[in-house]
């Protein structure tokens, strides 16, 4: 009797196990570096995968205020930053492997660190993507470049300019070792 109850546990537990299966969900890239300019929309492609066919995944966002780079989920709290903007589709049908565009665009200076989160339809699996972007005035650039000073002729008067200072100094210096009459000065200034 204890030999059948042994061989009818045994296969109970062999059913159990062999009809379980574990849910495989994954994001790609772990982070997302944006790296935009002030209202410039860039776009990353972004690849989910899973081991089933058929999944309905839905996408969500948390940002937090923190500036440093900390990879902490409990303090990304927040449904939106203000000068952040994602776009991404928020349900999908995921049949293995789904490469989506993720598009940023930052409306004002500052960091923007959140996390782009996928969750597997009514199941507790959920996998994320941590987002970077760090906007500050160093992209910016004022006045003239140097393409504008050739486009201008500057650099020409700036060269003859300096031509002329140049010539006048060798004469100072040189009237100061010898004495050099007016008619050299003259020429030079002629020229």
């Amino acid at each position: 009797m204890s030999d059948l109850l042994r061989l009818l546990s045994s296969l109970s537990l062999i059913i159990l196990i062999s009809s379980s299966s574990a849910l495989e969900l994954g994001i790609s890239p772990p982070v997302i570096e944006f790296n935009s300019s002030l209202n410039e929309r860039v776009c990353k492609k972004v690849y989910i995968y899973s081991n089933e066919d058929e999944l309905n995944v839905s996408l969500y966002e948390k940002w937090t205020n923190e500036k440093e780079d900390i990879k902490e989920i409990s303090i990304y709290n927040l449904d939106s930053k203000e000068g952040c903007e994602l776009d991404y589709p928020r349900n999908l049908v995921l049949n293995k492997t789904l490469g989506i565009d993720v598009c940023f665009s930052a409306l004002q200076i500052g960091d923007c660190n959140g996390v782009l989160i996928v969750q597997a339809g009514s199941r507790s699996a959920s996998v994320g993507s941590w987002i970077r972007n760090s906007l500050q005035l160093r992209n910016t650039i004022t006045g003239f470049s140097i393409a504008d000073s050739f486009s201008y002729g500057f650099l020409y008067w700036e060269l003859g300019i300096l031509f002329i200072l140049a010539s006048l100094l060798i004469l100072l210096i040189l009237s100061k070792r010898k004495r050099i009459s007016k008619k050299v000065y003259i020429l030079c200034f002629a020229v």
